[in-house]
C-alpha cells in the first residue's frame, strides 16, 4: 500500500546529525491528533528531538483540516482507508495498521513511538513498535473499566498497550493506582494530566474567528449531543435517541444540537429518529475550534464520547454520559459528569441532574494545561 510523505518533511535530516533523537508520534482518529498535537509542540521546542507524524488514516472525514489550529501537518500518512475502504471490521481494519506502521518503523528507525488513548491506530502502532523493539511512551494511560466490552474494543487495545510500553503517562492518581494495581513498576509510571487540556488552551489562546465566553448559557439553552460509541450500536442507540425525543417532550425550551457521526451504522440510525424533528437540529461534525466553540455556548452535553468528558470541566459545563460503564471517572466523582446509562429511566433522571447542576468547588480534575510540557520533558530525559 503507497503512502503520502509531506513535501515538507526532510527525512534526510537524520543522517548528517547523529546526535539527533527521531520519535515518531502516531494517531488515526481525532481524538488522537487533539490530544497528541500540544506533545509534538512540546517535543519540538527540545533540542536534539526529531518528531515525526504519522496518520493512519483510520478516521478520514474526521481528519479533515485538524491540525490548521495548531500549525501541524502529518508527515507521513498511511491511507489505509484507500485499500480497505469504510469498512467496520476490525480485524480488517488492526491487521491493516499493524502491517504499514511496522513498514514505516522499519524505514524510518525511530529511537521511540508514541502513541495516545485506545484506538485501534494507537494499540497497532504500538504493537507494530513492540516488535521492531522500540520504546512505547503511551499518553493517557490507566484508564479502566474492567470489562472488555465496555467500551469496546478499546478497553482491550487500553490493556494490551499497557502491557507492551516503557513509559506510561497517566491523566491523574485514579489511573496510576490502577496500573499499580495491575503490577506495572512504578517507576514507568508518571501523573501528568490530560493533554486535552492543553489543546483547549491553544484553541482558546490562537488567533482567528473569537470564540464565545465559555460557561453556561443560561439564557440559550442548548444542549450539545454526539453519539458514536460501537457498544451503543443497534438497540441501546435506539433506546437512546427515543429516550431524547421523550425529553424534547417535556422540555420544549431546549434546543437539541445533535453531531452527526459520518459512520453509516450511526448515521442512518441518528436520521432515521430525529431527521425533522422539531426541537432538533442535525449538524455534520464541525472543526474542532467550531465544535468547541458550540461546547462553549451550550447549556450542557449529552454524549457517549470519552474525550467530551474530559473537555467538559475545562468549558464549565456538564456532560451527561449515555454508556452504561465509563473510564473518566474523575469527572463522576467530582460532580463534572454523570453516568446515565442507555435506560430511558436513567437517561430522564440524568437530564434532571444536567438541568439542575450547579459548576462544582476545585480545579479541574483532568489537569492544569500544562501536561504536554510534563510529558516532553520525560521523554527527553529518557530517550
Amino acid at each position: 500500500m503507497p503512502y503520502r510523505v509531506n513535501p515538507l518533511y526532510s527525512g534526510g535530516q537524520r543522517a548528517y546529525n547523529k546526535a539527533m533523537k527521531m520519535i515518531a508520534c502516531c494517531y488515526g482518529t481525532r481524538p488522537e491528533f487533539i490530544k497528541i498535537a500540544p506533545v509534538v509542540l512540546a517535543l519540538r521546542k527540545h533540542p536534539n528531538l526529531r518528531t515525526v507524524l504519522v496518520c493512519s488514516g483510520q478516521h478520514r472525514e474526521l481528519l479533515e483540516g485538524i491540525g490548521e489550529d495548531f500549525g501541524l501537518k502529518p508527515d507521513i500518512e498511511l491511507n489505509i482507508r484507500k485499500s480497505i475502504g469504510d469498512t467496520d471490521n476490525l480485524s480488517e481494519l488492526t491487521s491493516s495498521l499493524l502491517l504499514e506502521f511496522s513498514k514505516i518503523f522499519i524505514k524510518l528507525k525511530p529511537d521511540g513511538v508514541i502513541v495516545q488513548g485506545d484506538a485501534a491506530s494507537a494499540a497497532f502502532a504500538a504493537i507494530a513498535a513492540f516488535h521492531q523493539q522500540l520504546p512505547v511512551y503511551y499518553i493517557e494511560a490507566g484508564l479502566r473499566t474492567y470489562d472488555l466490552f465496555q467500551p469496546f474494543p478499546e478497553e482491550g487495545y487500553r490493556q494490551m498497550i499497557s502491557r507492551i510500553s516503557s513509559v506510561l503517562f497517566c491523566p491523574t492518581d485514579i489511573d496510576k493506582k490502577n496500573l499499580l494495581n495491575e503490577g506495572i513498576p512504578g517507576n514507568k509510571v508518571y501523573v501528568v494530566g490530560n493533554t486535552v487540556v492543553d489543546a483547549l488552551n491553544i484553541i482558546l489562546a490562537s488567533k482567528g474567528p473569537a470564540l464565545p465566553w465559555q460557561g453556561r448559557a443560561l439564557t440559550d439553552k442548548k444542549i450539545v449531543i454526539t453519539l458514536h460509541r460501537r457498544e451503543n450500536w443497534g438497540v441501546p442507540l435506539k433506546r437512546i435517541l427515543s429516550s431524547l425525543k421523550k425529553i424534547r417532550d417535556n422540555n420544549r425550551s431546549y434546543k437539541f444540537i445533535v453531531s452527526v457521526h459520518p459512520n453509516p451504522i450511526v448515521k442512518n440510525v441518528v436520521e432515521s429518529y430525529l431527521k425533522d424533528e422539531q426541537g432538533f437540529e442535525l449538524i455534520t461534525p464541525p472543526n474542532y475550534r467550531k465544535f468547541i466553540s458550540m461546547l462553549g455556548q451550550s447549556y450542557g452535553v449529552i454524549t457517549d464520547s470519552g474525550g467530551i468528558q474530559e473537555e467538559a470541566p475545562s468549558l464549565k459545563i456538564p456532560c451527561l454520559v449515555v454508556r452504561e460503564k465509563t473510564e473518566r471517572t474523575a469527572g463522576l466523582a467530582t460532580d463534572w459528569s454523570m453516568l446515565a446509562g442507555t435506560e430511558e429511566k436513567r437517561i430522564f433522571s440524568g437530564f434532571a441532574w444536567l438541568k439542575d447542576w450547579k459548576i462544582p468547588k476545585g480545579h479541574n480534575p483532568y489537569g492544569d494545561g500544562k501536561s504536554a510540557l510534563r510529558i516532553a520533558k520525560i521523554i527527553y530525559e529518557q530517550i
